[in-house]
């Protein structure tokens, strides 16, 4: 009863101190009095209705505009000017005046545009078309429609591993897709770990003014750095700026962070890649403040959960307004605190679409993105007719290196045929075990598939070259490690005693990947590991119809007697 009788006292008080409270006069720190100081009007439009811009209300969120007035009569409505008007609040004992500017303008500041994004990553030099790639005569007849009907509003760019892999492509240092790239008015370039495959100077040429091709977009790589000097290597940029309908865009280009572990030792070990996440967060600031930018675009050149997380959640002047991926050759789209996230695939299999909804008042405040592909956008059906002139000359030029070889009876994968060119490596040089890394074969062989010198370099495109070192069994197995190594007739792994010496031959990047290797004496041989399959495979053909991986390995002779031995450290170009 005691309890009853007390809750009904209290009740009482906190009902006599509402009363009080609500007939007391409202105080400085129970209303919320705000006027937006971003009010314009465009001479001939309907007068502003001020009130529109006025916040007026307490603590309980009761409204206060009826006792708000103001006073507009210093603003010309008919000349172009900024001028005062002053918002009055007058409730009871409350008085607050708060004095604006209105600008008057002759049109609307307010800028919209919807930004559309167009997006490659992984693109390995795919320009012919097939079953498995779009190629670029269809992407350019996409990216040059765009281009040509909404110039104010397109960006083509490109995230990396863009000219590393396909014959059309190598066999010209990468100077035919880069021609085609130029036709085709790419924005921007950001550079992944496969454009380190020919060395620094082969990429930079296209962007050092020096060499008769040159891009007509920038090379980006804001996190990469040389080693002996700490700053970033030349020929690269960490942004670039396009300004479209009036509204700066900035795109900043980085290469994920430890992809040093994917490039051949002796083509990285001058450079390193640092931060990504810090060297955006400086440059989208600093693009921002200093530049201008309205929209910020990040590319790198990784499938990076920390990085895209990191970047998403960036605020202020430091925001990022889409990421985009590469290198894992995955294709999705992702948001990340309302930020548009996307891999597009490789070889040309997808074509990314980003689209961006920006104005100046709110910035970008929608977007819409997809991956597309012959079945989702018509015009990847078509041939531009200019691009594909250009690739039937190139291809023309070299169409003796698509001539079929001998036809496979076989159909293999990547994995076995890993382990068959560890086989011509360890046959080749007398090796006991041959080492290829899976990662470096690109295709595989189908049951009824012509092999042509093309075919072969679509197979192992990386110019590895072959490297002979004497290693200790426990050496060896550390080498190994995960991949399918080619064992010496009479010899397996279980055969192997840790103490006792061996001759490996493997290519030049698992020999720079292992670091307990790098300083041992090595037979650096210069041949590739395409050119023993071409030897094999020519040889072949002269004596069998059809071609299997259980036939002889035929070579011309042992070209270990014309290898030098060198140290690694002395190597600085392969």
């Amino acid at each position: 009863m005691k309890k009853i009788m007390s809750f009904i006292v209290l009740s009482l008080v906190l009902i006599l101190i509402s009363c009080q409270t609500l007939g007391d006069s409202p105080g400085e720190d129970t209303i919320i009095f705000e006027v937006a100081d971003d009010i314009e009007y465009v001479i001939g439009e309907e007068r502003p209705i001020y009130l529109e811009y006025v916040t007026a209300k307490d603590i309980n969120n009761i409204t206060f505009i009826q006792f708000v007035t103001y006073d507009d009569s210093l603003v010309n409505y008919e000349v172009e000017g900024e001028y005062q008007v002053t918002f009055e609040l007058d409730y009871e004992d409350y008085h607050k005046a708060i004095t604006v500017d209105v600008r008057v303008v002759s049109t609307s500041t307010t800028v919209n545009l919807d930004l559309n994004i167009f997006y490659i990553n992984d693109f390995h030099g795919a320009v012919l078309n097939n079953e498995e790639q779009i190629g670029l005569s269809r992407i350019g007849n996409l990216i040059m429609d765009e281009k040509n009907n909404n110039p104010d509003t397109t960006l083509f760019l490109a995230g990396g591993d863009i000219l590393q892999g396909q014959l059309i492509s190598n066999w010209y240092d990468g100077a035919s897709t880069i021609e085609l790239l130029n036709d085709m008015e790419l924005d921007a370039f950001v550079a992944g770990n496969h454009e380190f495959d020919w060395g620094v100077d082969v990429l930079t040429q296209y962007f050092n003014g020096q060499n008769d091709l040159q891009a007509n977009f920038p090379l980006l790589g804001a996190n990469v750095y040389e080693k002996s000097s700490n700053e970033m290597v030349e020929g690269f940029e960490p942004y670039t700026i396009i300004e479209k309908s009036g509204v700066k865009i900035a795109v900043i280009g980085t290469v994920g962070y430890g992809l040093e572990s994917s490039i051949a030792y002796a083509r990285i070990k001058d450079y390193k890649f640092i931060d990504p996440v810090e060297r955006v967060m400086y440059f989208a600031h600093k693009a921002r403040t200093e530049d201008g930018a309205d929209i910020v675009i990040a590319i790198n050149h990784a499938d990076d959960d920390g990085f895209n997380n990191s970047i998403a959640n960036l605020k202020g002047d430091y925001k990022v307004d889409a990421i985009f991926n590469g290198h894992t050759h995955r294709y999705y789209t992702r948001t990340i605190n309302n930020v548009p996230v996307m891999q597009s695939g490789a070889n040309g299999s997808h074509v990314g679409h980003v689209t961006l909804n920006y104005d100046s008042k709110q910035g970008v405040y929608k977007f819409t993105q997809a991956n597309l592909t012959q079945f989702t956008e018509e015009r990847l059906n078509v041939e531009q007719s200019s691009i594909k002139f250009k690739i039937d000359n190139f291809y023309n030029e070299i169409s003796g290196l698509y001539d079929p070889i001998m036809v496979s009876s076989e159909g293999i994968d990547k994995g076995l045929l890993s382990n068959y060119i560890g086989k011509l490596m360890q046959t080749k040089f007398g090796a006991d075990v041959g080492l290829h890394n899976a990662g470096g074969t690109r295709d595989t062989i189908r049951n009824g598939e012509c092999l042509s010198y093309a075919k072969l370099h679509a197979i192992s495109p990386f110019d590895n070259t072959v490297v002979l070192i004497d290693v200790t069994g426990e050496e060896l197995l550390d080498a190994i490690g995960g991949e399918n190594a080619y064992f010496r007739t009479g010899l397996s792994m279980n055969d192997i005693q840790m103490q006792s010496t061996y001759k490996l031959a493997l290519n030049d990047y698992i020999f720079g990947s292992k670091w307990f290797l790098r300083d041992k004496p090595a037979v650096f041989t210069g041949v590739t590991v395409l050119d023993l399959f071409v030897e094999t495979v020519e040889n072949q053909s002269s004596v069998y119809e059809t071609w299997t991986s259980t036939l002889p390995i035929m070579f011309n002779q042992n070209v270990s007697l014309f290898a030098h031995l060198i140290t690694y450290s002395s190597q600085i170009h392969m």
